[in-house]
């Protein structure tokens, strides 16, 4: 585990600076929750103690991990409250873990948001900035390419449109032929007696 004894160190003059009494069992536990509070990212929390020399439930000047390890942080809690970081060496029940509060303040070093962090730089702004006009450009030709795609398949459907419309167009013309070939025959002939010849008795 590390030691987080100058995060100890840190906090404690913040808070004096600030005008905080540190005196008594609350006073050792407004340290004691803002190093929990700082740490939470590791999975620090409090260790909770409903009597006792307690404050708000919560055992004064003691930090607890999730897996029952207990850091002693503080000596003389309440009166000097010297900044140390001890683990005991004891093991708690798990149950006696309470997530770190929020005190309502910042002290100690910022804890990094969670999400995406903003750029450092202009540089690493130009970065991004080219990274997404190369994405832009990729869909650009994307969208080209489904262009041509429509563009084929609209040649296609001309193509066999104008196929079909000229195989009516011959058979229509056949038809008409065949019809004035008939005709002839039709008028001269006797009709339909005339070209197939007369019905025998």
């Amino acid at each position: 585990m590390t030691d987080h004894g100058d995060l100890v160190a840190t906090i404690k003059p913040q808070l004096v600076g600030n005008g905080l009494d540190l005196a008594g069992p609350c006073g050792a536990f407004a340290i004691t929750k803002r190093v929990a509070w700082a740490l939470r990212s590791e999975g620090a929390g409090l260790l909770d103690k409903p009597g006792g020399n307690q404050c708000e439930g919560y055992a004064t000047d003691i930090v607890m991990y999730p897996d029952g390890r207990l850091v002693d942080i503080l000596g003389d809690g309440g009166g000097a409250n010297s900044p140390m970081w001890n683990e005991t060496g004891e093991i708690r029940p798990t149950s006696q873990y309470r997530p770190a509060i929020n005190p309502g303040d910042v002290v100690g070093p910022p804890v990094d948001p969670p999400g995406p962090k903003p750029p450092d730089s202009p540089d690493a702004f130009m970065t991004i900035l080219l990274n997404l006009d190369l994405k832009f450009d990729q869909l650009a030709m994307k969208v080209d390419a489904l262009g041509e795609q429509l563009d084929a398949l609209k040649d296609q459907s001309n193509a066999n449109t104008e196929k079909i419309q000229t195989q009516i167009n011959q058979v229509v013309k056949n038809g008409e032929q065949s019809l004035a070939a008939l005709l002839p025959l039709l008028k001269g002939g006797g009709g339909l007696t005339g070209i197939f010849g007369k019905k025998k008795s």
